[in-house]
C-alpha cells in the first residue's frame, strides 16, 4: 500500500489521508450550516391575550428569553393587533411584555394591526414609535418618522436579511419607501411583516396591494401575517416573484382559540429550509397539524 510524506516527517498512508480530508471538509461544511441555523419568534395577534388574560401574553416572552440559546433566536416579530380596544391600558401591557423581549438584548420587530391604528396612529407611535428603537444598531428607519412602517437589518453566518414591517394597509408612501429600501439592500434575503396578506390561501385586499407594489423584488423569500382566522387558526401560500424567486405566504393567528392560547410561531431557519411549529408555553402543547416545512 503506498505511503505519502506530510510536512513535518510524518507517514500517512492515502486512505487514511483522504479519510482525514473528507471528515475535515464535511465537518468544515457542518460547522458553516450550523453558523446559519437560527430562528426567529413570531408573536401572531395577541390582542385577547393582552385584554383578558395577561399572564398569557407574559408567558411568550418569558419562554423567548429562556429559550434564547437553545434555539439561537435572533429576531421576534409581532403580526398585528398587539391590543383589541386600542385603550392605553392595553398598550402599556403589551409594552410590558415586549418589553422582556427588548431588554434580553434580541431584535424586536412589533408590527400594528388595524386595531392599534386609533388616532391616526398616534397611540401605536406614543408606545412603540422610533423612541423605542432608539440605540439599537440593527434599526434601520422608518418612513415619515412612523414605525407604520419601518425595517431592520441582521446577519448570521454569511446570511444577510433584511425585514420590512409594514403595518396595516400600508399607504403608497410606505410602499414606495420599503421598494426603495430592499433596492438598496440588495445583498440581503427579504421578510415582510405586516398584518393583513392572505386570507386562508388567497391574498386580502390589503396583500393585493403590498404585492402589486413589491413583487417584482427577487430578493424577497416570506412574508408573515395574522390577521384572518375565517379559515384556520394558520395557512401557507405560494407565488412566483417577478424574478422567478419563489415567495411564501404564511398567515397565523390564534385569537379565537382561548384568547390565542399563548401560542407562538417558531421559524427554524436550517439547511435551506424553514421549520415551521406553532407551541404555547402556557399551555405546554404543540400544534402538530399545523407543522410545515418551507424550502427556501
Amino acid at each position: 500500500m503506498t505511503q505519502e510524506r506530510i510536512r513535518g516527517g510524518m507517514n500517512i498512508k492515502t486512505p487514511m489521508l483522504l479519510a482525514i480530508l473528507t471528515f475535515f471538509y464535511i465537518s468544515s461544511g457542518l460547522v458553516a450550516a450550523q453558523e446559519n441555523n437560527f430562528s426567529i419568534i413570531l408573536f401572531p395577534d395577541t390582542q385577547k391575550e393582552v385584554k383578558y388574560d395577561p399572564g398569557m401574553w407574559e408567558s411568550m416572552p418569558s419562554w423567548v428569553v429562556e429559550n434564547r440559546e437553545a434555539f439561537n433566536i435572533q429576531a421576534v416579530i409581532g403580526l398585528g393587533d398587539v391590543t383589541d380596544d386600542c385603550t392605553f391600558s392595553e398598550f402599556s401591557e403589551a409594552q410590558k411584555g415586549w418589553n422582556v423581549i427588548k431588554d434580553a438584548g434580541i431584535i424586536y420587530v412589533p408590527v400594528p394591526g388595524n386595531h392599534d391604528l386609533c388616532g391616526f396612529g398616534s397611540h401605536w407611535n406614543n408606545y412603540f414609535g422610533v423612541d423605542y428603537f432608539s440605540g439599537k444598531k440593527w434599526f434601520g428607519s422608518a418612513n415619515e418618522n412612523s414605525t407604520t412602517a419601518y425595517y431592520v437589518k441582521f446577519d448570521v453566518g454569511s446570511k444577510k436579511y433584511l425585514i420590512i414591517a409594514l403595518g396595516y394597509d400600508p399607504s403608497n408612501s410606505d410602499l414606495l419607501w420599503a421598494e426603495d429600501i430592499i433596492k438598496a439592500n440588495e445583498d440581503r434575503e427579504v421578510i415582510i411583516a405586516t398584518h393583513s396578506f392572505i386570507n386562508g390561501w388567497s391574498l386580502t385586499g390589503e396583500g393585493i396591494n403590498i404585492w402589486r407594489s413589491l413583487w417584482d423584488n427577487k430578493d424577497i423569500i416570506l412574508v408573515v401575517c395574522g390577521h384572518t382566522t375565517d379559515y384556520s387558526t394558520s395557512s401557507l401560500a405560494t407565488t412566483n416573484g417577478l424574478g422567478g424567486n419563489k415567495v411564501y405566504g404564511l398567515r397565523v393567528d390564534y385569537q379565537d382559540v382561548n384568547y390565542g392560547g399563548g401560542y407562538m410561531t417558531i421559524l427554524r431557519f436550517q439547511n435551506g429550509e424553514i421549520l415551521v411549529s406553532n407551541y404555547s408555553a402556557y399551555l405546554n402543547n404543540t400544534d402538530v397539524a399545523s407543522e410545515r416545512t418551507i424550502a427556501v
